[in-house]
């Protein structure tokens, strides 16, 4: 049970950095693209 849990929460933790990531990657494109025009 307790693995099933902990495995659980890693998996929360990993995409909730994955999605950290994407925005971050969207907003460093958004910048750029701001910065050409």
């Amino acid at each position: 049970m307790f693995c099933i849990q902990n495995s659980g929460v890693a998996k929360a933790k990993a995409t909730s950095l994955a999605i950290r990531i994407a925005l971050a990657r969207k907003q460093v494109v958004l910048i750029l693209l701001l910065k050409i025009k």
